[in-house]
């Protein structure tokens, strides 16, 4: 999964978030890693604020996000924002589980 790029996400992402392009590059290793999380792990699963604005503007790029997940995790992962029954974040499927706070799953990003 680490292995996929997408340039133009990349250069939105610094647009968007105002940073370097070595940290959007980070941002979006992070969101791959939290993609494969969900992708291998029974969720929900919650992103960390960064991460999760990585995702929506993955999204955006509606063929692109569709194929990487068809060919990563082998189905759509939705995004679905949290209920009033859940917490205030965004989720992978849809209830909250945080990201964990394991150093080879979780890089540390800062936007």
């Amino acid at each position: 999964m680490q292995d996929y790029q997408h340039p133009e996400l990349v250069k939105r992402l610094v647009r968007k978030l105002n940073i370097k392009p070595e940290e959007a590059e980070a941002l979006f290793s992070a969101l791959k890693d939290f993609l494969r999380w969900c992708a291998t792990t029974r969720g929900p699963h919650t992103p960390t604020p960064e991460v999760d604005i990585a995702w929506h503007e993955f999204i955006l790029f509606t063929r692109d996000y569709a194929d990487f997940c068809a060919r990563y995790a082998g189905r759509f992962l939705h995004h679905q924002p949290a209920t009033a029954q859940a917490s205030a974040e965004c989720q992978c499927e849809s209830c909250a589980h945080p990201f964990p706070d394991d150093d080879d799953i979780r890089p540390a990003v800062h936007a």
